[in-house]
């Protein structure tokens, strides 16, 4: 069991797997089976098949936390806020991903996705807090785009 899971006890790993199976899934032409794991917008593959979004709730409930480091910089007597941001995973984000590496959702097993799309800032955050985690070897990827005209996202090729 990852670190992630071993707290929890066997009927919350039963409740949270199933929320799993609500996730958005679509297959794509090449045969990818793919999730959307938690954005309130549809992907549209350049090979013409459309990711539904997942509903505002699960949106919600699985959001990267932000973490403001904010400076103060005054610019011809304008006082203005810098933002850096980094990116952290609540508990909810932990143990959602926690269930997916636990349950081996790689692979496309029982039709499960062979790619769950995620947004960059939750592979930021998976890499900081999850150092020994290889994204290379889970199901979670970001998208890539064909162009940023053409809103569409390539079918064969995710960022990690």
């Amino acid at each position: 069991m990852t670190t992630l899971t071993r707290s929890l006890e066997s009927n919350a790993i039963s409740t949270a797997s199933s929320q799993i199976y609500s996730m958005p899934v679509t297959t794509l032409k090449n045969g990818l089976i793919v999730g959307n794991f938690s954005s309130p917008h549809e992907f549209n593959f350049d090979t013409g098949e459309t990711l539904t979004a997942c509903d505002p709730e699960r949106s919600e409930r699985l959001k990267v936390d932000f973490i403001p480091n904010i400076s103060i910089q005054n610019i011809r007597g304008i006082e203005i806020k810098n933002n850096s941001l980094s990116f952290g995973l609540s508990p909810e984000l932990k143990r959602e991903i926690g269930i997916i590496l636990e349950n081996n959702f790689m692979g496309g097993k029982n039709h499960n996705p062979d790619i769950i799309l995620i947004p960059l800032p939750m592979i930021q955050a998976m890499k900081k807090e999850i150092p020994d985690l290889n994204i290379s070897e889970t199901p979670f990827r970001g998208i890539k785009m064909k162009s940023r005209t053409e809103k569409l996202t390539l079918s064969q090729e995710f960022c990690i």
